[in-house]
């Protein structure tokens, strides 16, 4: 069920008890994560109830929040004949005197409509790659940030990928850009390359190849308590059969060895399972926080009834499946609504709560030390337009 307006002061207390030291005499511990609305996105099309978009291009720069383009169905959902739009709308969230605002006289557009990139945010801006639109898939990639005198949107193009990609992932440590997985038009990949922005010429380098060919991850830079590594958690890639498998894999990349480990599967409350779209924050120096995902639960059985649709021997056959494959639909609960805890120097799993509702295909980022997710899908073609803050509220421990 969607929340209230922003207006409203829905709040989720997630308990736990998760220590992150900060002196040998004190530390600190994570009692509570609150969470509420503070915003929606603006609504473009003033004739129809904010439909919000998801797969958008989200990062933070010279301290404001960019949203820019994303996805929705305005006309039908998808299974009505509705027709997925993409979008190239650039919206700033500033913080105003402890209030956010949007920017209302920015009209900046990007160069193209674009969704389901990876995106990052650099000190040199939020990097924009790869993605998908109306007319295909996407290799180009770009930056742009916020120009904070002229109250401005700047734009620089980079170096484009070697092919087109979608539904990739992105991570960075200082200034170097790591891209991991995605799909093409056929397939999952197990593309793993970086670009560091420092150099006076940047490009593109090929590093060993991700274990498994999978799109859809979360990719997190934290420490491993001895250097900063690349995590690459969950994801999924489609078969041959045309079914989806989903994963529960974690891989850390090891850069001062330049080569992958297998950890822990991910698990909840001692069960392994299935992650893929989700959204994650590093926290402290040895924490991942996962946010929101698609366990596959309803994934696969709709999956499987559409190809038994396809498959059915007559008309009478088909009609009962289609039925049954829109009970689903119009009977779907949201998305995994946990939040899980990643320990990267214990591998240790912990279960600390669950969010209001389940964004899934959007981005989790810190933002004056707290979380933000905006926009993402909420059940199978359908989005939220709401900027949802995390709080994230510590005790101190002597």
């Amino acid at each position: 069920m969607r929340m209230t307006k922003f207006n409203s002061c829905l709040s989720i207390f997630l308990i736990t008890f998760i220590f992150i030291g900060t002196t040998h005499a004190q530390k600190k511990m994570i009692s509570t994560i609150k969470w509420r609305i503070i915003e929606e996105l603006p609504n473009k099309n003033i004739s129809q109830d904010n439909l919000g978009i998801a797969g958008a291009v989200i990062g933070v720069n010279e301290n404001v929040m960019m949203v820019a383009g994303g996805s929705n169905f305005p006309d039908a959902k998808p299974w009505e004949g509705g027709k997925k739009e993409y979008y190239d709308d650039i919206f700033v969230l500033q913080l105003k005197n402890h209030s956010f605002k949007w920017n209302k006289t920015i009209n900046t557009k990007l160069l193209q409509p674009i969704a389901y990139s990876a995106c990052v945010s650099t000190d040199s801006g939020i990097v924009c790659i790869g993605g998908e639109n109306a007319k295909g898939l996407s290799k180009e990639v770009f930056i742009f940030k916020w120009d904070k005198k002229n109250q401005k949107i700047a734009f620089k193009s980079l170096p484009s990928l070697p092919a087109p990609v979608t539904n990739l992932s992105a991570t960075c440590i200082g200034n170097k850009i790591y891209i991991v997985g995605g799909e093409n038009e056929k397939n999952a990949l197990a593309n793993f390359m970086s670009i560091d922005l420092d150099e006076e010429n940047p490009q593109w380098q090929i590093l060993p190849s991700l274990p498994n060919a999978l799109s859809h991850t979360v990719s997190v830079t934290q420490s491993n308590g001895k250097e900063d590594c690349i995590y690459v958690i969950g994801g999924r890639a489609k078969s041959d059969s045309g079914i989806t498998n989903l994963f529960s894999s974690v891989f850390c990349f090891i850069p001062s060895s330049n080569n992958w480990k297998k950890l822990n599967n991910i698990n909840n409350d001692h069960k392994v399972i299935h992650i893929s779209a989700a959204s994650a924050v590093p926290f402290g120096k040895k924490f991942i926080i996962i946010s929101g995902s698609d366990d596959g639960t309803f994934f696969s059985q709709l999956e499987h009834l559409n190809l038994s649709i396809t498959r059915a021997s007559n008309d009478d056959e088909r009609q009962v499946l289609i039925q049954r494959k829109m009970n689903i639909i119009h009977n779907h609960p949201g998305f995994n609504k946990s939040v899980l805890l990643y320990n990267t120097v214990t591998g240790k799993w912990s279960n600390i709560g669950v969010m209001p509702y389940a964004p899934v295909t959007t981005t989790a980022l810190k933002w004056e030390n707290k979380i933000f997710i905006a926009g993402g899908e909420i059940k199978p073609g359908e989005r939220t337009p709401d900027i949802l803050m995390g709080n994230l509220i510590c005790k101190k421990l002597f």
